[in-house]
């Protein structure tokens, strides 16, 4: 059974009339399984369970999608998931990889790990007879009973940087490639590395879902692969400027009667706001925002997840601790030396002498005055060969001393 919780804002002033799912292979629209709900509804939060009997052990795809009241289909959404078989499943005993082709499960290039039931491994695969260009690594583990898991994969690139020479041109596609120098270009100054904003001509684009591609040559004459991004064309025939917005917790009241958020008339709206969280209970959250355009229409939301705390008087932040990879437990992380504040903002400098070259992750957490630890956060980090430390930019906790006593909402980052 599968558990698939949807989401669907409507962007038109059609409402959602009916919704349907399939796996793995599209019966066409109106011909998948039928899912019940409440409507029309202009914005569409669905929770419901797929049964799985009848497929077989694996990766499998389940695809979504809804049909307005215009007798429109949406294109349909799609999310993997996995069959397994978990008679007496046991701890992970082995694990492998393999480049492209897959050998055979337990023919392919072992790694070394101790038993365990969950496994967290950094490891350096052999690349040197990989020809330049895409590449995908897959890995696997095997748990006690004997059975292999499916693989999960990774796409990455191998670049021949001999005699390599800066990136001289760049250029970009919609959907279809034309080959290598025949697309739109973009103007560029020559350097070892490019960033650059442009405005891409959509104006012939049809209403829909289209692609962006954009890659770069340089010196030699070579040209990189190119990277993708999706995108969605909306006729906004008489559009008019921003003239509402709005914010609700949770659940969508409906377009036009979430809380309201006091912003001027305008094209575009960069707006900072307090929300009212008096009311919600501890736990997770999230806050939607959303705006309505002159002609009447409401943007989809946008959403952000936040954690609702009971402080009682708790005090503030008054201990510090950090760990690599693997935590060794509250109170036990590498220390450092915090006094008591309301917004506790450090940058600190790690050692990495007993760390191996590759990936790693840095987390870290706060106490507060009552002996309490706040859940960790990570940031994924580099180390090359020549690195003997690594600056960890900023750590930021904060607290606000006129909530203590009450909820408040925490956010912890690291940069």
């Amino acid at each position: 059974m599968v558990v698939l919780y949807l989401s669907v804002p409507v962007l038109t002033a059609q409402s959602i009339v009916k919704l349907e799912y399939f796996i793995d292979k599209d019966p066409g629209c109106g011909k998948g399984t039928r899912v019940s709900f409440s409507g029309p509804q202009d914005t569409l939060l669905k929770s419901f369970s797929i049964p799985t009997t009848g497929l077989t052990s694996g990766r499998h795809f389940v695809h979504v999608r809804v049909q307005d009241s215009s007798k429109k289909w949406s294109p349909w959404q799609l999310q993997m998931f996995m069959i397994e078989d978990t008679a007496y499943k046991g701890p992970i005993n082995q694990v492998e990889y393999f480049m492209d082709k897959d050998p055979g499960s337990g023919k392919a290039t072992a790694l070394s790990i101790n038993r365990a039931d969950t496994l967290r491994k950094t490891f350096q695969p052999a690349i040197s007879s990989l020809t330049g260009g895409r590449h995908f690594i897959h890995v696997r583990s095997r748990i006690a009973n004997g059975l292999w898991s499916p693989w999960q994969f990774q796409m990455f690139f191998i670049d021949d940087t001999v005699n390599r020479g800066p990136i001289v041109q760049a250029e970009y596609f919609l959907n279809k490639d034309p080959g290598c120098g025949k697309a739109i270009p973009i103007s560029i100054s020559s350097g070892d590395s490019i960033s650059k904003n442009f405005i891409a001509a959509v104006s012939t684009l049809p209403s829909g879902r289209h692609f962006i591609h954009l890659r770069t040559k340089i010196g030699n004459g070579f040209w990189s692969p190119w990277q993708f991004q999706m995108f969605f064309i909306e006729d906004t025939v008489n559009r008019g400027p921003i003239v509402q917005a709005e914010y609700f917790f949770d659940k969508d009241p409906a377009c036009g009667k979430a809380t309201a958020i006091a912003i001027n008339k305008a094209d575009s709206v960069g707006k900072t706001f307090t929300a009212s969280i008096s009311s919600l209970t501890t736990g997770r959250h999230f806050i939607h925002t959303r705006t309505k355009i002159g002609n009447g229409f409401w943007s989809p939301w946008q959403f952000q997840m936040f954690v609702i705390e009971d402080t009682l008087s708790l005090g503030k932040p008054d201990g510090y601790e950090y760990f690599i990879d693997r935590d060794p437990g509250i109170g036990k992380g590498n220390k450092v030396t915090v006094s008591p504040v309301d917004i506790l903002d450090r940058k600190i400098t790690i050692g990495t002498s007993a760390l191996s070259p590759g990936y790693h992750t840095f987390s870290s957490r706060v106490r507060i005055a009552k002996g309490l630890w706040s859940p960790y956060q990570s940031q994924l980090f580099y180390l090359s060969e020549s690195e003997a430390s690594v600056k960890i930019n900023a750590i930021s906790y904060g607290v606000d001393s006129s909530l203590l006593n009450k909820k408040r909402a925490v956010m912890i980052s690291i940069n």
